[in-house]
Formats: structure tokens, sequence, C-alpha cells
């Protein structure tokens, strides 16, 4: 199988291996007792009192209802090493009026010692069925919420935003040169296909437009009240600087057509931004059989061809 490591857009995020003794079940990842009993030591809190929540890839989650207090212990080593910069994010957020999770504090060390402890906001994410169903419901509320708050992020520069960026720089016309060495190791009409889609990632990126990426606004992080109301966007560990067409693609993919509708109404430049990430997206099959090429992986490389064969159906190039 090809890993999505390498594959330079399709998540800017690192997901770090786990950590030993701890066992993926599904999206569930079962941290070992004495893991999370370390973590409960380090914030005075007993296990009764709390719920722990280990479905984060890279963190484990401890609640507090009773303190409306979240606690975030990393996992691994480099993300522990990397906390006091999630805390700088978390502040500089709230900073700028963004809707976060109040941060406290930051505390440094090992895995099992390092935490970041933030407030507990209450709502559930984009992805819960309750949320689907409200945006449903609610589309105008739910639809105008994501335009204002895309917009928001949209109009904040690396001048306010003065931590590291992601960098894209150059991606686009080294993917374009890099492509051709698929020549001769993928069907013609494929390579044709792949061929044009990093050079129409190229055009696209001539218009990107360069604000606060959140990175992972679907799914669980961005949560909303019973009501419809935005309570607040979670996880700014990789919030940077960068083409803000990645965030208004992630958005209008997990809204209902309603809800998306008013989004692209309310804001019409968000629709051009994620057109213009969808120009990106396509990029995807060439990035992962360039990958299972250098890789010797046949198995991946004969995935992407087919990958990029549906792609090319849907657009109607078969």
């Amino acid at each position: 199988m090809v890993s999505s490591a390498g594959l330079p857009f399709k998540s800017h995020r690192r997901t770090p291996a786990l950590s030993q003794g701890a066992i993926r079940t599904g999206s569930w990842i079962n941290d070992s007792t004495e893991f999370v009993q370390t973590c409960l030591d380090q914030v005075g809190l007993a296990r009764d009192t709390v719920v722990v929540d280990s479905s984060g890839h890279r963190s484990l989650v401890i609640v507090s209802k009773t303190q409306q207090r979240v606690y975030r212990f990393p996992r691994e080593a480099n993300d522990a090493a990397e906390i006091a910069d999630y805390g700088k994010r978390h502040e500089l957020s709230a900073a700028l009026g963004l809707p976060v999770p109040r941060w406290y504090r930051t505390h440094l060390g090992r895995p099992g010692e390092a935490f970041l402890e933030l407030e507990l906001i209450g709502g559930n994410g984009l992805d819960h069925p309750m949320v689907v169903g409200l945006a449903a419901r609610r589309p105008v509320a739910v639809g105008r919420q994501f335009a204002y708050l895309l917009l928001q992020l949209r109009a904040i520069s690396a001048t306010l935003w003065p931590l590291p960026r992601i960098d894209l720089t150059g991606l686009w016309d080294d993917l374009a040169i890099r492509v051709r060495e698929l020549e001769g190791h993928v069907p013609n009409d494929v390579y044709e296909a792949m061929d044009r889609a990093a050079l129409a990632a190229i055009v696209a990126n001539r218009s990107a437009h360069l604000g606060l990426v959140h990175g992972d606004l679907g799914g669980v992080n961005a949560r909303f009240s019973e009501l419809g109301r935005l309570t607040g966007v979670l996880d700014w560990d990789g919030a940077g600087i960068a083409d803000v067409a990645a965030d208004a693609a992630a958005v209008s993919v997990g809204l209902p057509p309603e809800a998306r509708a008013v989004l692209f109404q309310t804001a019409p430049v968000i629709a051009e931004d994620a057109a213009r990430c969808q120009a990106y997206v396509d990029t995807w099959t060439a990035q992962g059989a360039l990958w299972a090429l250098a890789n010797d992986d046949e198995h991946g490389l004969n995935d992407m061809i087919r990958r990029e064969r549906e792609r090319m159906a849907k657009n109607g190039w078969g």
C-alpha cells in the first residue's frame, strides 16, 4: 500500500508512530494503564473523576468536567518536545479573536509529563450525527458561521501570525518536473492525465491566497451546540500561513448541500478557494505513483493507476 508519507498536500500534519504498548483498534488507541495513570498523577486527578479519551492519533486527552479543563498529553517524544510551540499557537489564536479554547498552561517534559491545559468547550464535531442533522435542519446558521470563520482566517497575514509557516514554495513546479519520471512506467493516457493535473496545480497556485490555515477543520474539531452555534474550534497545533484553499475545501466537503450552498453564497471567494484546492487534490495520484515508483511498490503503483483512471472517468477523460 502507498503510504501518505511524502505526499505533501494530502496533509501537512505528521502522524507519528504509536508509542510502544499503544494498540490501535479501529480509530481508537488503547493506551497502557501505566501511561494513563502517569498522566493522571501529573495533574493530580483520580481516574473515577475524569473521562479519558484515547481516540486522538497524537495525544491522550483527559477531560475534567468538574474543573471544566482538558489536559492533552502527547504520546511521542517529538510531540512532547514541541508542546511549548503548541501552547503559543493556542495563545496567539485567542489573541486574534479566533473561537479557540482558553489556554491555561503548558507543562514541559517527556511523554507522560508534558501536557497542555485548556478550557473544556461544549458541543459536538462536524462528523457527529447530531451536527450533520443540525446542518441539514439549520443550513443558514451553520453555513454562515463557517463563512465568517473562513473569512476571519483568510484575513490573518504572516504579520499577524509570526510563527513558522507551512512552506509549499515551489511544490507544484517541482511536481510537474518529477511527473516526467513516470513516463514509461504508467500507461500513456494515465501519464498524460497526471501531467495535466500537475500543470493545472501550477496554474491554480498562481491565484493562491495566503492566510491562516488551521489544517484540519473537518471532523471533530469544529464544535457546534445543539442550537446550531459554533462553540469553538479545537487543535491549532498545525496552524500556519499557507494557501487557504485547504480549509475551504475541508469545510465544504463536510457540509450537507444546503449548508454548503449558504457558505458559498455568503462568501463567494470561499467557493473559489475550494475549487483551487480540488486542483491540488487532483495531483494526489501522481504524488502516490511517484512514491510507489521510488519505493519499488508495484502494488501501490497499480493502485494509483486505478485511482487515476477513476478520476479520468469522472472528468470525462476516459
